[in-house]
């Protein structure tokens, strides 16, 4: 039960929200469409969208059919929808592709982005140019600094969105660093800083027309991305569950393997040590340099990676396509622990959509084995009632699920975490 007690500052912003929200998932709409999905008063949808449309956010864009309920009213109810270019946000991943930025509009369209790779994580470097590359990109495209919301910032591990603190990212290595405040002290924008799946999860959400969805506008949904690391957002009624900390998600450290391989966060079998690219690509290494029983290294391997210290997940499925036997076991046991840990969060949350990205699933047989492992998993649910599908693996997801998280965090929610309500 919620205690706390309210203010009209917090009611209006709360209304405002709900409003904005239901713009974005159902427009064009009409007011007293708004006014029966949201349950607010008649005058308080008016006064709010009269706002709406002075701050230019909002616009009239036509008139109902006047069909079934709206002929009833005698006239014609006016539609209204989202104005694109009203505002911007812009998105920044921190992730294992280096530094990527993209300027979006309200509705998620990608004006520019840029990339920078990174060789070492140190933090001043890397806010230094995440900083530069922002600077450029609203240079660039003449846009008015009053005009961006805010920047939303995508970092691999467990990040305090109430704080921008990383409190530990395996692929920078950082741990306990507020980079959010230092990146706004650089800019001169307001910043958060989330979870990278939790981003792409909200730019999901926000752009990508769940309304066209079965999950609907009570999206329930999971978002399972297997890259570097392994982690599955949570999404009940539009809400994203975050935790109590903002720890919520963080499936590749679940336990799968006893007493198996140590993990980078320092415990023993995660399923991020058999499933995750890491840890695949840690297995072929190891493989190829004998540091396992398993015999000679493999023919295929030995053409198809070129250093093999280092192997890229490229290289590890162009081995896998060739029919490389070694490849095939390290691959297909991690994808049965995945598919046995989504099937978990499947009994447990019963969610309508089960959304996975990541490069592995770049082909059909292993998007065919992981939903097949999922299915003989999970409890009393049929294809109809669980829908399981792939995103197309794209590098530019999580700085565009940046900005959606900007337009959330800054335009919805007034700078205060909250759920998409």
């Amino acid at each position: 039960m919620n205690f706390k007690g309210s203010n009209m500052v917090l009611v209006h912003q709360n209304n405002k929200s709900k409003i904005l929200q239901t713009l974005f998932f159902h427009a064009p709409i009409s007011r007293i469409e708004i006014a029966n999905i949201t349950s607010l008063a008649p005058p308080t949808i008016t006064s709010n969208i009269a706002g709406l449309i002075d701050a230019k956010l909002v616009a009239e864009c036509g008139k109902t059919s006047g069909q079934g309920s709206d002929a009833a009213l005698g006239r014609k109810p006016i539609l209204l929808d989202i104005v694109n270019d009203a505002a911007y946000a812009i998105g920044a991943d921190w992730g294992p592709n280096g530094i990527i930025c993209s300027v979006t509009d309200l509705r998620g369209n990608v004006l520019d982005k840029a990339r920078s790779p990174v060789k070492k994580w140190e933090v001043d470097s890397v806010i230094n140019e995440t900083s530069e590359m922002i600077k450029r990109l609203i240079k660039a495209n003449r846009l008015q600094k009053d005009k961006i919301l805010g920047v939303g910032v995508g970092v691999p591990g467990f990040v305090e969105i109430e704080t921008g603190i990383v409190r530990y990212s395996p692929v920078q290595g950082w741990k306990n660093i507020n980079v959010g405040k230092e990146l706004e002290d650089r800019i001169g924008l307001p910043v958060c800083v989330e979870n990278n799946v939790r981003i792409m999860a909200i730019g999901e959400m926000l752009f990508s027309g769940w309304k066209n969805k079965t999950c609907g506008i009570t999206g329930n949904f999971l978002y399972v991305f297997v890259g570097e690391g392994i982690a599955c957002a949570i999404v009940n009624n539009n809400e994203l569950l975050q935790g109590n900390i903002s720890g919520a998600g963080q499936l590749g450290h679940s336990i799968v393997v006893r007493d198996g391989t140590e993990c980078r966060c320092g415990k023993l079998g995660c399923l991020e040590t058999v499933a995750s690219e890491y840890g695949i690509k840690k297995q072929v290494a190891e493989y190829m340099a004998g540091k396992t029983s398993a015999g000679n290294t493999s023919s295929v391997l030995k053409k198809e990676i070129k250093n093999p210290n280092n192997p890229s997940i490229g290289e590890i499925l162009s081995a896998w396509d060739k029919g490389d036997k070694k490849t095939a076991e390290i691959i297909n046991e991690g994808i049965y622990y995945l598919g046995c840990s989504i099937a978990n969060v499947i009994n447990l949350i019963n969610p309508k959509l089960v959304l996975v990205d990541g490069q592995v699933f770049s082909r059909p047989d292993l998007k065919t084995r992981l939903r097949e492992t999922v299915r003989e998993h999970i409890f009393a649910l049929t294809d109809s009632e669980t829908e399981f599908e792939f995103k197309d693996y794209d590098i530019d997801r999580c700085s565009a699920g940046g900005a959606a998280c900007a337009i959330r965090h800054f335009l919805f929610n007034g700078g205060r975490p909250g759920p998409l309500a």
